[in-house]
């Protein structure tokens, strides 16, 4: 069993690089033996966890969850998605039990008939929270959001979630009877933190006595909103999910994390040519580095793909710290320098990968 002590969800410097990482601690399970390691605080009825350490949170689930590896032989969907991190959460602890008992991931629409048992599921999860005044773990795809002023004249904002039907709103005929819903503080913090996350989206912004303004989504990535929520439960059985903590990531189409749209487009060009590759975010065989991508088909070892996008000082350093370790290792290594190379799009600038294995 994997158990997480409070360094996993803490960001970490790798080197001089600045990305947020986040390092996972193996200790033994207690019927093994003992352990050092601690699992993390319990929850209480305010939120100590930061978009950081969330962040973190859901970057080691996606990659102990094996979704960090692209497979052009596997087709992936939010289904594939939730059974792999179901199946990981099984195996954490969180607050003295399962993480699994306060993870949510909604269930598609298309997905229902065949998943009652689920629901019900889960539907227990958010009841059992709402009883208990506890919080849950919301991992869920954002298609929009929705920012009305309400009667009382205090912002919030409600999410679209993608797991509904265009133009339906994140409650009514959505099995869960589930919204979402954020305060204008956490929903500022997220645009600015996360101003990535919101390319692939839409906000609509209404006011009173005025037309809503939309902005139009990137559909080549995905939204991916994680966030602490305490639950609200309705007499009628809808369930309210308020963030009071929350944190956004970027997918390719295919789920797998990036950093910078650089990435995105060097993710694209890899899947388009049919290349298997890892994205490493909490582990790599590097000591004190994390490439930006490996390859996989090249042979009995990975190939390190980096994306070298700044060109501050700092940046550099780590830059040719990189380049070093990869020469010296006698590997197959490829890097791209946007910034050099004019900030062109792959489609102009885009050197010669690695070949495949025979």
């Amino acid at each position: 069993m994997i158990r997480y002590d409070e360094k996993c969800y803490a960001p970490t410097l790798i080197g001089e690089h600045s990305k947020t990482k986040c390092r996972a601690t193996r200790v033994v399970d207690p019927a093994e033996g003992e352990g050092r390691g601690a699992t993390p605080p319990r929850q209480q009825n305010t939120t100590t966890y930061s978009r950081q350490k969330l962040l973190g949170l859901f970057r080691s689930l996606w990659e102990e969850s094996g979704l960090n590896v692209y497979d052009p032989g596997l087709r992936m969907n939010w289904a594939v998605v939730r059974s792999a991190v179901e199946a990981r959460a099984q195996a954490m602890t969180w607050a003295g039990t399962s993480f699994s008992n306060s993870l949510v991931l909604p269930i598609p629409p298309s997905m229902t008939d065949d998943r009652q048992a689920e629901i019900v599921s889960d539907r227990t999860k958010l009841a059992v929270s709402a009883r208990d005044n506890t919080r849950v773990v919301l991992v869920a795809p954002v298609r929009g959001w929705l920012r009305p002023k309400n009667a009382k004249g205090k912002d919030h904002a409600i999410l679209d979630l993608a797991i509904n039907a265009p133009g339906k709103p994140s409650y009514g005929k959505n099995p869960y009877s589930l919204r979402v819903v954020m305060s204008s503080a956490i929903f500022n913090r997220l645009a600015i933190s996360y101003s990535r996350a919101f390319a692939p989206i839409s906000v609509r912004m209404k006011e009173e006595g005025a037309k809503s303004s939309t902005l139009k989504a990137d559909p080549k990535i995905k939204a991916v909103l994680i966030a602490i929520c305490k639950v609200h439960m309705s007499g009628d059985g809808v369930f309210t999910l308020a963030a009071e903590d929350a944190a956004m990531d970027v997918l390719t189409r295919d789920f797998i994390p990036c950093d910078s749209s650089y990435e995105v487009e060097l993710a694209r060009a890899l899947a388009i040519d049919g290349r298997q590759y890892r994205k490493p975010l909490i582990s790599s065989e590097w000591e004190g580095m994390l490439p930006d991508f490996e390859l996989l088909d090249v042979g009995s070892e990975r190939a390190p793909l980096e994306v070298f996008g700044f060109a501050t000082e700092a940046y550099l350093e780590t830059k040719s710290r990189k380049i070093a370790a990869y020469v010296k290792s006698g590997r197959l290594f490829w890097f791209w320098d946007p910034v050099s190379d004019g900030g062109q799009t792959l489609d102009a600038v885009f050197p010669q990968l690695p070949p495949r294995a025979e």
